[in-house]
């Protein structure tokens, strides 16, 4: 079920298009409605294409659009949004620029039979005319490089990358992902710049072995570069100029006895070059700062934390947290040996 929302000024048409997975020839219209500033619309996608279908959407518009996505089914319920472009504001409004997309995706968190869960991989090609080369890794927490998939997408299409599917990853196994989008070429033809991509999580906790029954299920947003840092070795003055180095978390729970509810989280360095973060989490709760902890995480590597394990934070706790770098060292150098800049993300 997808919302979608008019956040334009004007009244704008819109178009829904929908392309099924590995079908690259023809994609198929669905509706064309017509929204006032600011109303929403709730479109099913049973309305518009058949059952057994796994694919991807995308939307034209004349007015710029919010989108909310529902997975609905097996008693359970996840939801993403519509990943919106990156917007560089400038003081001329005639001068704002939004990029398509970016070629690379950060996913901080995936589990592979982790207390019978499992993950998938949900990767879309921004492009409407070639084919995507997509390539994921799916790394441990130390950063160590588990496996590695890759696949081709059609224009607009998508495809699903199952971690459990892997066969050679163990069990109780927690980790990250990264997926990139790769140039390639044909013979005799032109080199082909990676096309933009975008990607979501689905994670998905059986209460078996043979996943009969779904107990509960997530799904997030992958993190474009913007939103964590530029893929590879950053740009700039480099540290905050490209790359992310303080994170909010509004909701922070230890309280097992009470509400049955327990936070953990999973905090990841996602820096290729070699070196070390260190960052402090600080705890709040209605008053104030409470207490901080300071951490630190080399290139690639995943702290994850279970609250419940925490002593100094006290049972019926409800708060929340922020994660933010202190210091880094992630050096890039140029071909001379000259010092360019330091990493964080």
């Amino acid at each position: 079920i997808m919302y979608i929302q008019n956040g334009g000024l004007q009244c704008s048409s819109i178009e829904v298009w929908f392309q099924e997975q590995d079908a690259c020839l023809r994609a198929s219209i669905c509706e064309i409605l017509t929204l006032a500033p600011g109303e929403s619309y709730q479109l099913s996608a049973s309305d518009c294409v058949g059952p057994d279908f796994q694919g991807s959407a995308w939307l034209r518009s004349s007015q710029v659009m919010g989108i909310a996505v529902d997975i609905v089914g097996r008693d359970v319920l996840m939801t993403y949004v519509g990943e919106p472009a990156e917007l560089n504001y400038t003081f001329d409004p005639e001068k704002q620029e939004a990029s398509p997309g970016n070629q690379v995706a950060f996913g901080p968190l995936v589990y592979s039979e982790y207390q019978g869960w499992d993950s998938g991989i949900q990767v879309q090609n921004l492009s409407p005319v070639v084919a995507a080369k997509v390539k994921v890794y799916f790394l441990d927490r130390s950063g160590d490089i588990i496996t590695t998939l890759v696949d081709w997408i059609c224009p607009r299409g998508s495809q699903t990358f199952f971690l459990p599917v892997v066969h050679d990853l163990p069990g109780n196994w927690v980790g990250s992902t990264r997926v990139e989008s790769q140039e390639w070429i044909t013979p005799g033809g032109p080199l082909v710049a990676p096309p933009n991509i975008v990607a979501v999580a689905t994670l998905i906790k059986y209460s078996d072995a043979q996943r009969t029954e779904t107990r509960e299920a997530i799904a997030y947003n992958l993190l474009p570069e913007h939103k964590i840092f530029d893929w590879q070795i950053g740009f700039g003055g480099g540290g905050l100029d490209s790359g992310i180095g303080l994170v909010a978390i509004p909701s922070l729970l230890k309280d097992l006895d009470g509400s049955g509810l327990t936070t953990e989280v999973a905090i990841a360095n996602v820096i290729p070059k070699p070196g070390f973060t260190d960052f402090a989490i600080f705890i709040y709760d209605q008053n104030g700062l409470i207490d901080f902890v300071c951490e630190k995480l080399n290139e690639k590597q995943v702290e994850y934390i279970d609250f419940a394990t925490w002593g100094i934070v006290n049972p019926r706790f409800l708060g929340s947290a922020v994660v933010s770098g202190v210091f880094w060292e992630h050096d890039v150098f140029d071909d001379e040996g000259n010092f360019v800049r330091t990493l964080v993300g």
